[in-house]
């Protein structure tokens, strides 16, 4: 439905995740030409958490809106109105996020406890694209910081953009181990 959507906040507290309420947010969205404002404005205005939508400007495909809020949304309440108006990321004060990393500090503690990895020794082959060896040490590695981060702080690593820069990691290396395993 949405090709981009961008989130500026002022606050400084982390989104979704704090309990200083949130009362409005500027929210802008780039919109392909299948997408007609006034259902944009109709879907955004049912949200259960949201009090007012206004447009506070147009510039070419980019709809400027403020939303105010009737209720702090959570992570995955917001995240749920992401999917359902087709954002797949947004930039929170220009920082990416997958909105499918946009969870809540249990989920977040849930898909933790999801991944628990064998420990691995180095060796040398590890370091050889060559070696089927390199793909699961490199998701080990990329996976066990994806663990911490869940379990330390998520909405800061969050927010500074490293759990977005280690899920594209891991996204990578499985399409690296997928063509390396179709190359053999």
């Amino acid at each position: 439905m949405l090709n981009f959507g961008e989130i500026h906040c002022k606050q400084s507290f982390y989104l979704f995740y704090s309990n200083e309420k949130l009362k409005d947010l500027e929210f802008r969205v780039v919109k392909n030409t299948e997408v007609d404002e006034k259902n944009l404005l109709a879907i955004i205005k049912s949200q259960s958490f949201i009090k007012n939508v206004r447009r506070a400007g147009k510039n070419g495909d980019t709809l400027s809106l403020k939303l105010s809020f009737k209720s702090h949304p959570k992570a995955d309440e917001f995240r749920k109105f992401l999917e359902y108006v087709g954002l797949i990321s947004v930039k929170v004060n220009g920082q990416k996020i997958w909105v499918k990393n946009l969870i809540t500090v249990e989920e977040a503690f849930a898909e933790n406890a999801k991944y628990s990895p064998e420990p691995m020794n180095y060796k040398p082959e590890y370091a050889d694209p060559n070696m089927p060896e390199y793909y699961d040490y490199e998701l080990f590695r990329l996976k066990t910081k994806m663990k911490y981060m869940q379990t330390s702080a998520y909405p800061k690593y969050l927010y500074e953009g490293y759990v977005t820069k280690f899920q594209d990691a891991i996204d990578s290396i499985l399409k690296d181990k997928e063509q390396y395993n179709i190359s053999r």
